[in-house]
């Protein structure tokens, strides 16, 4: 499914504010996200507005929007909601992953055992494209629209980065736990491998935060 320009955006957004680009509190005004995106005002707003809704971000009518100082329990929230949503989504594609599929997430994840440790930023991103990976091939198409409309793990992440702590919880032998269940074509296996992988980010919360 293509991205228009209202899902672009909201997506550099967000992926901005998980990066701590934009940090809390700061003011992001209509006219600069407008010219700095090559889009129009309008676009600008309907993304705006879809941040707003995710709890991310305060609008000022007419203005722009303030970046929201996320909570613990925001975290847990969005930690929970992945679980569901990306637990489904591993059962589906051990089933329905093809051959090629496979071949490409024993890459990602051989990229990723390799950095593990070393350099958090680009683990951040192998460890966003193995779950992209899986949601785009799962093969429904209505756990993906959740997925693209919320970008649950990089909100994770935002809060992560505001409150001091490595969301990636989940290394790299949880995610070959992981491929080894869908490479099994293990369902039920692979789903539950895909939640106590995410599950490791709540239960660090927990830990640390006394949540």
């Amino acid at each position: 499914m293509a991205r228009n320009k209202t899902d672009l955006l909201y997506e550099v957004i967000i992926k901005k504010i998980a990066a701590g680009e934009y940090e809390p509190d700061s003011f992001l005004r209509e006219e600069e996200l407008a010219k700095t995106g090559g889009v129009s005002r309008t676009v600008v707003r309907q993304a705006l507005q879809r941040l707003h809704g995710a709890g991310l971000v305060r609008l000022i009518p007419n203005t722009g929007a303030v970046v929201m100082r996320a909570t613990l329990e925001d975290a847990i929230n969005y930690i929970e909601a992945r679980i569901a949503i990306e637990g489904m989504a591993a059962g589906l594609f051990a089933g329905r992953a093809s051959e090629e599929d496979l071949r490409q997430l024993e890459q990602i994840v051989c990229d990723l055992e390799k950095v593990v440790g070393k350099a958090l930023d680009t683990v951040q991103q192998l460890d966003a494209a193995f779950h992209d990976y899986i949601m785009d091939r799962c093969g429904n198409a209505v756990l993906k629209r959740i997925m693209d409309s919320t970008r649950l793990q990089f909100m994770e992440w935002s809060v992560a980065r505001q409150w001091g702590y490595h969301a990636t919880a989940g290394t790299a032998d949880t995610h070959r736990e992981i491929l080894t269940a869908l490479q099994s074509r293990d369902a039920e296996t692979a789903r539950k491998a895909m939640e106590g992988h995410i599950n490791r980010s709540r239960e660090a919360i927990i830990k640390r935060f006394g949540w």
